[in-house]
């Protein structure tokens, strides 16, 4: 009953009722007669008590006793990722692919893992270390767009993780990609508001960095009419009116 009473917690999102009951069980049950799956819901458990080394411990454990449970393995890696610990991440999806080829979803949280892992080399001022996830980000998000040419939020993150490189858009490396994003987007712009603000107001942005006044203008007026009130649409329409456009060569 603990052991139910454990997992019904769990899934009602009571994580302090479910530790306790959890607690209980795993002290008074045999050892023995302990399932993967014990080891499974503890680890969620724990993890959703903010114990993220025991948390990957138990789950650890619950793959050692059955290593066919696709579905851990990215919550085992989610939960590395969380204590920092990026490159173990990557390696459980590396033993998932030994049970099942990678799935689309797993590509995206692969390529969030190397996002993360690459913004904290940046904030540590690591740069090359950083580079070089954001490289594997974007490598990793491309077999999205492999797999599904069509699907909009791959360019997105193509976008963001070819920006981390390129911090100040002085090579304007994710312009293409947030091009390619508005391309997919445009048939929905209510769906996509929020992500087309980012992808405009990137190239509304780099043309104005270039002098190229009437692109930047179409971008910044795009921001505009998805946002009305948007200050920074607006402050950029702004000084763009006072700025001459470059002429080109």
């Amino acid at each position: 009953m603990n052991r139910l009473r454990a997992y019904s917690y769990l899934e009602l999102n009571q994580p302090e009722k479910a530790l306790q009951a959890i607690n209980q069980y795993m002290q008074n049950a045999e050892q023995g007669k302990l399932i993967a799956q014990d080891y499974e819901y503890y680890g969620k458990i724990l993890g959703k008590n903010n114990q993220p080394a025991k948390a990957i411990e138990n789950m650890e454990k619950a793959l050692q006793m059955n290593d066919a449970n696709i579905e851990l393995y990215a919550d085992l890696a989610n939960m590395y990722a969380r204590n920092n610990q990026y490159d173990k991440a990557i390696d459980v999806y590396a033993r998932k692919r030994k049970n099942v080829e990678p799935s689309n979803a797993d590509y995206y949280y692969m390529g969030n893992i190397y996002m993360m892992a690459g913004e904290e080399n940046a904030t540590a001022k690591n740069t090359q270390k950083a580079n070089e996830f954001f490289k594997q980000a974007d490598e990793t998000y491309k077999k999205v767009i492999e797999a599904n040419p069509e699907y909009a939020y791959a360019y997105l993150w193509r976008a963001r993780a070819n920006a981390s490189q390129d911090p100040e858009t002085e090579s304007g490396l994710a312009k293409p990609y947030y091009e390619e994003f508005i391309k997919q987007a445009s048939g929905d712009k209510e769906k996509y508001k929020r992500d087309l603000i980012e992808a405009n107001s990137y190239l509304g942005y780099y043309y104005y960095l270039k002098g190229e006044r009437d692109n930047a203008i179409k971008y910044w007026t795009e921001v505009r009419t998805l946002d009305p009130a948007n200050e920074q649409a607006t402050a950029a329409l702004n000084e763009i009116s006072k700025t001459p456009s470059k002429k080109k060569k």
